[in-house]
């Protein structure tokens, strides 16, 4: 039994443009941006600042209903882990990355 790392995170955000699926034998992935907001008062104002985070979520063929949630514009939770990734940019220098990896994805009820 490992001892338990805590990598994980639950995170609410818009869905940026709608997930690009790609579906293989038995599995699909999505890969979607979620735009993450937070205010802060700047000189007695309230600002909004956003970013994109990108995110996957891989899904065994008949668990894939999951995907149509990640439609533009949708406010989801998405709950997961953050999974350490590799590639290689145009000089061929190896570049990491931290994907988004989504166990769980629900619709978030809009509330202020």
């Amino acid at each position: 039994n490992m001892k338990k790392m805590v990598n994980n995170f639950a995170v609410s955000g818009f869905v940026a443009v709608d997930a690009q699926v790609h579906q293989f034998e038995s599995t699909g992935v999505a890969r979607f941006p979620l735009s993450i907001s937070h205010k802060e008062t700047v000189n007695g104002k309230e600002v909004r600042k956003s970013a994109l985070i990108n995110a996957e979520a891989w899904r065994k063929k008949e668990n894939m209903a999951d995907f149509e949630l990640l439609k533009k514009g949708n406010l989801v939770t998405i709950e997961g882990y953050f999974k350490p990734d590799e590639y290689k940019d145009k000089e061929n220098k190896t570049v990491q990355k931290i994907v988004f990896a989504a166990t769980k994805i629900y619709l978030t009820p809009e509330k202020e």
